[in-house]
């Protein structure tokens, strides 16, 4: 039985691993939407909306914060400033040319190595959850990699 100082521990561990989990996925989403084309924050937050499904629902303030960090890290930066009627001019992001290119070359390799994945023996289609698992990790830890290496 655990005491109440160890069942503190406990849930303060979990709700710091699940705090870093939602950050990293909010990074590699972010990341992601702006591998289309250059876009500016509330773009970038309804892209995640879209590509998670309603999973993930970030506000304004946090992308913000994810956007500058991602900046101080050289994965994104402002490629310039848009103004759309009265208010602060909106900052556009892009991918940065080492992450885009990394991107591209790692992406040619990972989609071979997905579709081998994705398919089962006798070539029926793994289910969507342990896809979206996989992909996940290769890209988290594709990310983490750069990130070591920057």
């Amino acid at each position: 039985m655990l005491t109440s100082e160890e069942h503190r521990l406990v849930e303060y561990a979990c709700k710091t691993w699940a705090d870093g989990h939602v950050k990293a996925s909010l990074a590699v989403f972010a990341m992601l939407a702006l591998s289309s084309r250059p876009q500016w924050v509330g773009d970038v937050q309804e892209s995640v909306r879209e590509m998670s499904r309603g999973a993930m629902q970030p506000d304004a303030q946090t992308l913000h914060r994810m956007m500058r960090r991602l900046d101080r890290l050289g994965l994104v930066r402002c490629v310039r400033y848009e103004s759309r009627g009265p208010g602060a001019a909106r900052k556009i992001f892009a991918l940065t040319e080492v992450l885009a290119t990394w991107l591209w070359v790692c992406g040619g390799a990972l989609t071979a190595s997905l579709l081998m994945m994705v398919l089962r023996p006798g070539g029926r289609p793994r289910p969507a959850a342990w896809i979206v698992g996989v992909v996940g990790g290769v890209v988290g830890s594709g990310v983490s990699l750069l990130l070591l290496l920057t």
